[in-house]
């Protein structure tokens, strides 16, 4: 299940989870991008597409039972929602700050909460099942002039490692996957070449890595930096 597959990042996970032949739900918020989105990765295997707000425990817990109903048990868990808001850490207010929060981390959170049973089943049945998280290399070092976001992608990074440390005795295997820009229209307004920027395939074939190790591998996080690029920038 990919959620926040309707386009970039999360879309080229999609892409990379059809071509390794794995059942896959998009979802998204908007009905029009993710219609768009299903039909762009084929027939070559299902694909099952869910209009929810990652926020909305409801919607989620909607999606992963129409995920189970079509696909059987549940493997995998990409979310790769959220973008990057400016503001210092001075002017930013208390609402933003909220809102970033409940963008970056809020999210992977909720969606942690209503897929963590069917993963749980999977580890059991199959030995592993796996959570990723899409976070940011501004998690490891700030951006400047994003305070709120670098905060909550950091908040992002520590929740993947409680996961991996409370879940991972019982085979649930979390990861979060740091980029620096990826070419995506998020980054549109940021001052580097697209030439220059990741390719959101990059992020897909980080994900394929991760389903191709063994049980016992455990990769807590995966830092994706940019060529040429100085150490911690995005």
């Amino acid at each position: 299940m990919v959620v926040g597959g309707s386009g970039g990042i999360g879309l080229a996970v999609a892409r990379a989870c059809v071509e390794e032949s794995l059942g896959v739900t998009l979802v998204a918020r908007r009905t029009d991008s993710l219609t768009r989105a299903a039909q762009s990765l084929g027939t070559s295997t299902r694909v099952t597409a869910v209009v929810a707000d990652a926020t909305s425990p409801e919607a989620i817990d909607h999606a992963v039972a129409q995920h189970q109903h079509t696909h059987g048990g549940l493997d995998l868990v990409v979310v790769a929602t959220g973008g990057g808001r400016p503001g210092t850490a001075v002017a930013t207010s208390a609402d933003d700050v909220d809102r970033a929060i409940g963008r970056e981390l809020g999210a992977p959170w909720q969606v942690l909460r209503s897929t963590v049973a069917a993963l749980r089943e999977t580890a059991v049945a199959r030995g592993v099942a796996r959570f990723v998280v899409i976070g940011s290399v501004a998690g490891l070092h700030p951006v400047p002039g994003y305070a709120a976001y670098s905060a909550a992608k950091a908040a992002v990074r520590s929740l993947v490692l409680s996961v991996e440390h409370d879940e991972g005795a019982a085979g649930l295997r979390a990861t979060v996957i740091e980029p620096g820009y990826v070419a995506t229209p998020l980054t549109d307004t940021v001052p580097v070449s697209p030439e220059a920027m990741l390719d959101p395939d990059d992020v897909g074939h980080a994900v394929r890595f991760l389903l191709r190790l063994s049980p016992q591998a455990s990769v807590t996080e995966l830092v994706l930096g940019r060529a040429g690029a100085e150490a911690w920038a995005p």
